[in-house]
């Protein structure tokens, strides 16, 4: 866990051997477990995301609803005002 910053409730609550991750917001990061270098900011952002070196800005950016999202490398940015998401690779 060297490095991991959780702030939020449930933030990065299943993470057990991870490191390098940040995680703001309720539920951000909730089922990474082993994931590492992670940057997950906004509540429930990458909130069912188990892979690794993502980048997620934004509500409920880069989440799943009820499967786990494994992808890696990613960089998300979502505007909940305009209800539009665009996903920079």
């Amino acid at each position: 866990l060297t490095g991991t910053i959780a702030i939020g409730h449930q933030a990065l609550t299943a993470i057990t051997s991870g490191a390098g991750n940040l995680a703001v917001g309720y539920q951000a990061g909730l089922t990474a477990t082993t994931a590492t270098g992670n940057t997950l900011i906004g509540d429930k952002s990458g909130s069912y995301t188990t892979g690794s070196k993502n980048t997620a800005l934004g509500y409920q950016s880069f989440s799943a609803t009820d499967d786990t999202n494994t992808a890696s490398h990613n960089n998300v940015v979502r505007w909940v005002m305009v209800r539009q998401q665009m996903v920079i690779l």
